[in-house]
């Protein structure tokens, strides 16, 4: 048998062998299939549970839970964006950085799936552990919402724009990892989408000229999210449209996925994908900058906004949204006009609807509130509708014999008595000492009043109730 040469087979043993080719089929099932493996690596998984644990943690700051309002924690479900997005930015860009280093470039050359559908499926899979990551939140938030909230349902507008916004913070991070593969570039890509998201926080929603690049814009508001259950209106006023939001981020990631393709020469697949990114951004574009701005006039009114009443000696009605307060708010409305039941002044009824012409016997609120007990919410105007002129705006404030029963009947019900305005005394000149001397003064008359019997209590007010509402009385005239 003749032998080779030596140099034949040690040439033979290092050819490199033929790069295999897929098929379509092959390649799209080898794409899931590496996407499918690299998700269910502990890390992975870790990275995910860990982040919206963060999460939960940052939403929880935000979270008011002495009223569940449906846009409120819409909202705080799509706040999770600014610790989800740059969280898997900077994990999307390790991911890039690692296969870019010559060594692991050269190895996975030889492998039958090419370098763009590589790179494609370190993106995909950022993408797709960033939104597993924000639905974990979605979850906890909306459960929670769906527990305790008593009327309405989810923004979904809003929760998918916080999908979208946390779906395209990884698209940057994995970009950035294509052009300078180092291991920088992590901490560079996790910290401009974080400075980004803050800048936008703390200095756009004083600005509006960019309202369509500022992704709290579509969260915050600028008018409350409680005041649209009684204002027949968009629930966007004074905000860019969420789905304009959504239309410019998808657009966004299009363009980013298209500048990819162009680097590495894909022809047809740059045209295809920026293409697709104008499309969804001009008219994304348009829909976010036409804001609808709160009319100059009196906006139009909910007729009928459903509502619910209880209470026997005055009738409370609150919103349905608000019916997890009302047995609290009767208790203590009840308690609070006891003893003033009947007399010249008390209103019969409470109701939370705006109304601009309150019937007689009946006191509007006209306000909405969120992390604020209800008795804290009655006490003031329950105290303001007790005095003819209250709440005129040429009012100059309670006198102390007023502000001696006011205290009375609302530590009696629970509550507490704010001194704000008084006629003696100058709020905003006097000094501390003044006010404090003065406020001493009242608790004492209210306390020496508390002392009463009831009966004694009641007879002293149907004696003097009208002058002590024309502010005629002073803190020696009570008993």
């Amino acid at each position: 048998m003749m032998s080779l040469p030596l140099r034949l087979l040690f040439a033979e043993v290092l050819r490199r062998p033929a790069k295999p080719s897929l098929t379509a089929g092959q390649a799209a099932v080898a794409f899931l299939q590496k996407i499918r493996i690299n998700g269910r690596r502990f890390h992975t998984m870790l990275l995910v549970l860990l982040t919206a644990g963060l999460a939960l943690f940052f939403v929880s700051r935000f979270a008011v839970t002495e009223v569940v309002l449906w846009p409120e924690w819409s909202a705080n479900a799509a706040r999770a964006f600014i610790v989800v997005g740059p969280v898997f930015a900077a994990w999307t860009a390790m991911l890039v950085s690692r296969d870019g280093s010559p060594l692991r470039a050269e190895i996975l050359a030889a492998t039958a799936t090419s370098r763009i559908r590589r790179e494609l499926n370190h993106a995909a899979l950022g993408v797709l552990a960033a939104l597993a990551c924000y639905c974990v939140v979605v979850a906890c938030v909306l459960g929670y919402a769906a527990r305790h909230a008593t009327w309405g349902g989810p923004d979904w507008w809003v929760v998918l724009f916080g999908a979208v916004m946390i779906a395209l913070h990884p698209l940057v991070g994995w970009l950035m990892g294509l052009l300078a593969p180092t291991r920088l570039t992590p901490v560079v890509a996790g910290g401009a989408t974080f400075l980004y998201t803050v800048v936008s926080y703390a200095y756009g929603m004083s600005t509006s000229g960019l309202d369509a690049v500022q992704p709290w814009r579509y969260i915050e508001g600028r008018w409350a999210l409680a005041n649209r259950m009684f204002y027949d209106a968009s629930p966007y006023v004074g905000m860019p449209h969420p789905a304009g939001g959504v239309l410019i981020g998808v657009g966004a990631g299009a363009l980013l996925i298209a500048g990819h393709l162009w680097a590495r020469q894909a022809g047809w697949g740059v045209v295809v994908a920026l293409a697709a990114g104008v499309l969804l951004l001009v008219p994304g574009w348009v829909l976010a900058s036409s804001t609808e701005e709160m009319p100059r006039e009196a906006p139009a009114l909910v007729a009928n906004p459903p509502m619910s009443c209880g209470g026997e000696v005055v009738e409370i009605c609150l919103h349905k949204a608000y019916e997890a307060q009302l047995a609290d708010g009767v208790a203590f409305a009840e308690a609070f006009y006891a003893p003033v039941a009947g007399l010249p002044g008390v209103p019969e009824r409470i109701t939370q609807q705006l109304l601009p012409e309150p019937p007689e016997g009946t006191l509007s609120l006209s306000t909405s509130w969120t992390n604020t007990p209800i008795e804290q919410v009655l006490a003031l105007p329950m105290g303001e509708a007790l005095v003819p002129g209250a709440m005129e705006p040429g009012f100059d404030g309670f006198n102390a014999s007023q502000h001696a029963i006011l205290t009375w009947l609302t530590e009696r019900a629970g509550g507490t008595w704010v001194i704000g305005r008084a006629a003696e005394i100058d709020y905003g000149l006097s000094t501390a000492e003044e006010f404090d001397g003065y406020r001493a003064d009242v608790d004492a008359a209210a306390d020496r009043f508390a002392g009463l019997s009831p009966d004694e209590q009641r007879a002293w007010l149907e004696a003097n109730w009208d002058p002590l509402r024309a502010g005629e009385l002073s803190l020696e005239d009570l008993p």
